[in-house]
């Protein structure tokens, strides 16, 4: 029996169900899908019960929001909103047929490598879809904060039955037990984010206590990650805030605690992983080698590497090397620029075009991949410069639909820009959850504020 397929079908058919509840309840049904985004597993590990031939669980309910949109669509206000945005629609309509006609010319085959490149436009279209359904739904802030506090705890506990019974084959997901992200990630982000811009009126709202569990919880999230470029993207929103001089001392505190959890959880972390996974693996590769009367060089490497024992290296090798860790995240890119011409270097090389990523072997992995650890690169060399700026541009379009404090806005667009250097987030089935969250809670605040106006 395939129990990862009977597993996404029961995913697919809550996100039917959340769809069809949305013509009845429109603030239920999208508060219940956000939950259920947010405690499913949506990274790479568990891609095999998220997805099915390319389609993620959550596309059913974007396809009934879809049917919604175009069943209560105002001609008038479509009319309104081409004009608006004809320079646009018309590069994007341009580029989208260049594209198509490319698959023609250069007989691309109608294969998985071609339909992961409509990932990024269905995410996108999802997203527009979305934003213009929400204008008319009013979401309470105190019910977003529930979803991330229930979310939070979830994922936790979720996280700690992952990490003693390490249920995973692939090597490299086995040796960073210790780390997990997805999509809840990246919205603990966001929220730690928007508290800075809207401590008032989340302090009005929620009771002290919650309002503090929440974002502890968020950020242990954050440091479970170790993600680094989130590090890197966020310390200087936090040290920025409001002026770099206003409480200059305790940002500083702050974020040396935020440094110090992430680098003292990279140490600890791993070494508990190690006594409690690794070592007696070590043992059981040394029995079955010595079984087998392998040659003494092969036995003696496996008793060298547990006389050894845990060697931290997560931040002690950030700086070795660095020239080669670049080299290979980057290199399957850069060895489509070289080739590149003119015309290419405007417009791109279309659909379906791959990267060679040589250490997916080690992993038994497809060596051809859609993306690269880069969203500008990978968007560079399929599309070119014009369609990287316009992917960006729609992405934060949609982000931004409700985003109205400028400030907020800038730091938003700093902190994806930091993220788009080492990760592609366009293909990650968490990223639709991060558009949806950020118009939800920065949605709120503007409910709150007309709710006051008419009190």
């Amino acid at each position: 029996m395939d129990y990862p397929l009977i597993i996404y079908i029961i995913f697919c058919s809550i996100s039917i169900f959340l769809g069809m509840l949305f013509f009845k309840n429109k603030e239920k049904s999208i508060l219940i899908f956000l939950f259920f985004g947010l405690i499913l597993p949506t990274s790479p590990q568990f891609m095999f019960v998220t997805s099915y031939q390319g389609v993620y669980f959550y596309d059913y309910y974007f396809l009934l929001l879809a049917i919604s949109f175009l069943v209560n669509l105002d001609f008038k206000k479509l009319k309104k909103i081409i004009l608006n945005n004809r320079l646009v629609l018309f590069t994007t309509t341009s580029l989208l047929l260049y594209y198509t006609y490319l698959i023609f010319l250069d007989s691309i085959s109608f294969d998985k490598y071609l339909l992961r490149d409509f990932r990024p436009i269905l995410l996108l279209v999802s997203g527009l879809i979305f934003i213009q359904l929400f204008r008319s739904i009013k979401i309470d802030l105190k019910t977003i904060l529930n979803i991330l506090l229930y979310s939070f705890i979830l994922k936790i506990i979720f996280l700690i039955i992952l990490f003693l019974l390490d249920p995973f084959q692939d090597p490299y997901h086995q040796a960073h037990l210790w780390r997990y992200r997805d999509g809840l990630t990246f919205v603990a982000a966001l929220f730690l984010i928007t508290f800075l811009y809207n401590k008032k009126i989340m302090r009005l709202e929620i009771p002290k206590v919650k309002l503090n569990i929440v974002i502890i919880l968020a950020i242990i999230i954050l440091v479970i990650s170790n993600q680094r470029v989130l590090l890197i993207a966020m310390l200087p929103i936090f040290l920025f805030n409001k002026g770099i001089l206003d409480n200059l001392g305790k940002k500083l505190m702050k974020s040396l605690i935020l440094v110090s959890l992430f680098i003292g959880y990279a140490y600890v972390m791993p070494l508990i992983q190690y006594n409690l996974h690794e070592k007696a693996k070590i043992v059981i590769v040394i029995k079955d080698l010595e079984e087998k009367k392998v040659k003494k060089n092969r036995v003696d490497r496996q008793k060298s590497k547990l006389s050894k024992g845990y060697t931290a290296g997560r931040y002690n090798s950030l700086f070795k090397d660095l020239n080669k860790q670049l080299n290979t995240r980057f290199s399957p890119a850069l060895n489509h620029i070289k080739e590149m011409n003119l015309k290419e270097f405007i417009v791109g090389k279309g659909f379906a075009t791959t990267f060679e990523r040589e250490y997916f072997k080690r992993r038994g992995l497809d060596v051809k991949s859609n993306k690269i650890d880069s969203t500008y690169l990978t968007f560079f060399v399929k599309y070119g410069l014009v369609g990287l700026v316009l992917l960006l541009f729609l992405f934060f379009q949609v982000l931004f639909a409700n985003v109205f404090d400028y400030h907020l806005k800038l730091n938003l667009i700093f902190f994806y820009l930091i993220l788009f250097l080492l990760i592609t987030p366009f293909y990650q089935s968490g990223t639709i959850f991060q558009l949806v969250f950020a118009n939800l809670i920065i949605g709120s605040f503007g409910s709150m504020n007309q709710n006051q106006l008419e009190g």
